[in-house]
């Protein structure tokens, strides 16, 4: 059951989560929270109030099944999962929406077709929307109307958030058709996160008809996530095709995240290509992000490229590189790291994971701990992973944190 004791406030990107005791005068609106059963059976609580910033979010999260609707007594949780909009219209000053569903198989596709439908056909005016589906039995008919709708209705969208992980049952089919219709008519995006993991359906046909569609938007792109994880079906084609996403006229991205977890090989040939590219067309680049995580034919020579190529994007604040699990990698990769360490003048946030195993040893995390010392004095953040890989003694502890302890947020794990 829903416990009635006051919640302690979640705050994410300027977004509350959850109930507080907060008695400011900002806090106007009220928080129904309901709770399911297995059965669905509902039960309202009126909780604490929560801040107000034109903000939306419904949230069915884990086995508990609970759901919470932001808003002035609109909604309504029927049984038989089906979810009442009757009076949606009135929040159409609403600006973003968080549709997160997960951890019940008693959702389905007329439940999410019945949240998406109703938001977009609501509230027109919508700049973001976030879809988070997670290990739900929805299917590709789901999929497409999620497209059919955006395109319709969300003239003015500006950030657009898609997430599906382990769904099993959606197919390419699903996906292309969801490509083409978000990709139709969104003449003001500037914000595109996508994220597929565990859809054992998904492969690269797919994933190309979206990189392709994406094309027209990237004159206009701040940021853009692309993230994969765990599908054999997807290889270093994607790859290929996200390298061949970006051309001299499409420099404008500013925020650029590159995710391959556990998919299929990816070489050190496409792997550069990749780096070239993103070295030599998003030249406005402040934030990077590239994580290839148990990429068995990755090695220090892809790495060393990646290096270089890394040294040209004197305009990168923040950059994070994750190679965990990448058992090829050694000392050599590190130590190619020193030409982007000493031309990177701008640099406020570093991270580097080469958690292993690897051939990564205590030799190289010194030399690395060397060349940020003497070249990085304004770093303010810095977070190296070197787990799985050796072990530490408390002097070699205090050796690297001798060198690197004048940053003020650093973090080392070992």
């Amino acid at each position: 059951m829903l416990s009635t004791s006051p919640t302690k406030l979640k705050k994410t990107d300027n977004t509350y989560l959850f109930p507080s005791q907060s008695h400011d005068s900002q806090w106007k609106t009220r928080l129904h929270a309901f709770h399911h059963s297995q059965k669905f059976s509902t039960r309202l609580l009126e909780a604490q109030r929560v801040r107000w910033n034109n903000e939306l979010l419904f949230y069915n999260g884990g086995l508990a099944s609970r759901a919470y609707a932001f808003n002035d007594d609109l909604y309504n949780f029927f049984s038989k999962d089906v979810i009442n909009f009757m009076n949606l219209h009135k929040c159409k000053e609403t600006s973003k929406v968080w549709l997160n569903l997960s951890g019940s198989y008693k959702v389905t596709d007329s439940s999410i077709i019945s949240f998406v439908s109703s938001i977009c056909r609501y509230l027109p005016h919508l700049q973001e929307l976030w879809i988070n589906v997670v290990y739900l039995r929805i299917t590709d008919k789901a999929l497409e109307r999620i497209g059919s709708e955006i395109s319709k209705n969300l003239l003015h969208l500006q950030n657009l958030r898609l997430r599906f992980e382990g769904c099993d049952e959606i197919t390419d089919q699903g996906l292309s058709i969801l490509s083409k219709d978000v990709c139709r008519n969104l003449l003001g995006l500037k914000h595109f996160y996508f994220v597929v993991q565990q859809c054992l359906e998904i492969s690269d046909a797919s994933l190309q008809v979206l990189l392709v569609d994406m094309k027209k938007y990237l004159k206009q792109l701040k940021s853009l996530t692309f993230t994969l994880s765990k599908s054999e079906k997807i290889t270093e084609k994607t790859v290929l095709d996200l390298a061949n996403l970006f051309d001299e006229d499409r420099a404008q991205i500013e925020s650029l995240y590159i995710a391959f977890t556990e998919c299929g090989i990816i070489t050190n040939q496409i792997f550069d290509l990749l780096a070239q590219n993103i070295a030599k067309y998003l030249v406005n680049l402040k934030s990077l992000t590239l994580e290839f995580q148990v990429c068995e034919e990755l090695t220090d020579k892809g790495f060393e490229v990646l290096a270089q190529e890394l040294s040209k994007l004197e305009n990168l604040r923040d950059l994070d590189l994750n190679f965990n699990g990448c058992h090829r990698i050694s000392d050599r990769s590190l130590k190619a790291l020193e030409v982007p360490i000493q031309s990177l003048k701008n640099l406020k946030t570093f991270k580097v994971s080469v958690a292993g195993p690897n051939r990564v040893t205590l030799r190289g995390l010194d030399k690395l701990a060397d060349d940020i010392s003497e070249n990085q004095k304004d770093l303010k953040s810095l977070s190296l992973d070197f787990n799985g890989n050796f072990k530490m003694s408390q002097e070699s502890l205090q050796r690297v944190n001798k060198k690197l302890g004048y940053i003020y947020d650093f973090t080392l794990f070992n």
